[in-house]
C-alpha cells in the first residue's frame, strides 16, 4: 500500500519527500472528509490527501493529542483549557472543540503543561 507521507520523531515528509515540515512548527491538524489540513504556527495551511486517522496512527504521541473527531493538536501550542475548548498560542489564537469523551485527558495534559485550566463549573452540554 502506498503511503505518501513519512513521520519521524521531529519531521513530517509529504509528497514523497518533496515537502518536509518540522513537527514543532505544526500547531494542529484538521480533518476534512478524506483530507487533512495541516495548520502551521505561522498561519500557513497545507492540504494532504490522507485522512486524519492515518496521521494519528503515525504521529509522535507525546506531543500530539486528538481532541475531537476532526482535530489533533500539538500540546506545545496549548495555551489553556476551558470547558469544551482548548486555546492555542498560534497567530490566529484559535479555540478548538474538545469532545466530552476526551475532556478528562485534555484537562490532565493542560495541568501537566504550562497551560491554564479553567475549572468546569458549567452543566454538561454537547460540544458543537
Amino acid at each position: 500500500m502506498r503511503q505518501g507521507f513519512h513521520i519521524t520523531n521531529d519531521t513530517i515528509s509529504l509528497d514523497r519527500g518533496h515537502l518536509t515540515l518540522m513537527l514543532k512548527d505544526v500547531a494542529y491538524l484538521e480533518g476534512n472528509c478524506n483530507y487533512t489540513i495541516i495548520h502551521l504556527a505561522c498561519g500557513k495551511q497545507i492540504i494532504s490527501s490522507f485522512t486524519l486517522k492515518k496521521f494519528e496512527d503515525a504521529i509522535y504521541k507525546s506531543t500530539f493529542i486528538r481532541t475531537h473527531k476532526s482535530f489533533i493538536i500539538n500540546t506545545l501550542f496549548l495555551k489553556c483549557y476551558e470547558f469544551g475548548f482548548v486555546k492555542l498560542t498560534t497567530c490566529d489564537k484559535l479555540s478548538i472543540a474538545v469532545s466530552r469523551r476526551n475532556m478528562a485527558t485534555i484537562e490532565q495534559v493542560a495541568l501537566g503543561s504550562n497551560a491554564k485550566s479553567i475549572s468546569n463549573t458549567l452543566p454538561d452540554r454537547p460540544v458543537v
